[in-house]
């Protein structure tokens, strides 16, 4: 992984079977001294008042979990998504 990290962008989906999967992982990249994750979490994170404040203090931004027709979210998401790759 750390070989994978400085060689390409890398994309990690932890599962949805915790809510602390996104946290631990950010952990144990901070553990190893590897870069930090971009975490992307649904808006229904945000109400919950461990996990979302946990979240929000580990760099995480809000989506909405559908985008609809809303042509400009998705181009925004998507040259945000763009940036944190390079």
């Amino acid at each position: 992984l750390q070989q994978a990290i400085h060689e390409h962008p890398v994309v990690l989906l932890p599962s949805h079977r915790s809510y602390m999967d996104f946290l631990l992982m950010s952990y144990l990249l901070y553990t190893y001294d590897l870069t930090l994750p971009v975490i992307a979490a649904g808006m229904d994170f945000m109400g919950m008042k461990f996990v979302g404040e946990m979240l929000r203090m580990s760099g995480a931004f809000f989506i909405r979990r559908s985008f609809g027709g809303d042509k400009l979210y998705w181009a925004v998401f998507s040259e945000y998504v763009k940036t944190m790759l390079r």
